[in-house]
């Protein structure tokens, strides 16, 4: 696993890449679904969220760009996130749309791994006012687990229900 060790701005954008590539996922199984309303609210409320999430990313690269100075090098695995958005991009790439259950597979597979890289980023990260604002990015991709989890226990999808998630402290 590579650890880079970066300035501010060059985490963040890699971070901000991820988010909007998370939205435009979650905005094509919203319109792959929308033969079933609860299933295009549910990816199409997602992706207004992933919106919001690189909203407040690009929030913190104005605060990094207004203050330079308060931010020296941090160490975060950056290639984890850029591989996530990667992993988002190449499956609205494919040509045949997923089954609802592969989809909210694929939903939680990604929220999983997008959770755990914000947590671990927030605790390696040395300003406290800013870790908060990253945490919180955290808490939004645990809310959507645990959204994705009741819709899929809604649906019948079982299996799903037995996936072993990360629980973070909040």
């Amino acid at each position: 696993m590579a650890t880079a060790r970066a300035f501010m701005q060059n985490v963040l954008r890699p971070l901000e890449e991820m988010e909007r590539d998370f939205g435009v996922f979650y905005r094509w199984l919203s319109e792959t679904f929308a033969d079933d309303p609860e299933a295009a609210m549910l990816f199409y409320r997602m992706s207004l969220e992933e919106k919001s999430h690189e909203s407040l990313v690009k929030y913190l690269k104005r605060l990094v760009r207004q203050n330079p100075n308060l931010f020296g090098e941090i160490q975060l695995n950056l290639q984890e996130v850029i591989d996530l958005g990667a992993f988002a991009r190449e499956l609205v790439r494919k040509t045949k749309p997923p089954s609802l259950e592969k989809a909210l597979d694929l939903a939680l597979t990604l929220e999983a791994s997008s959770a755990e890289v914000h947590y671990r980023n927030a605790v390696v990260y040395a300003r406290p006012e800013l870790a908060g604002l990253i945490r919180s990015l955290a808490r939004g991709d645990v809310e959507h687990l645990t959204g994705l989890q009741e819709f899929a226990a809604k649906r019948g999808f079982k299996k799903l229900l037995a996936r072993d998630l990360p629980r973070f402290p909040m």
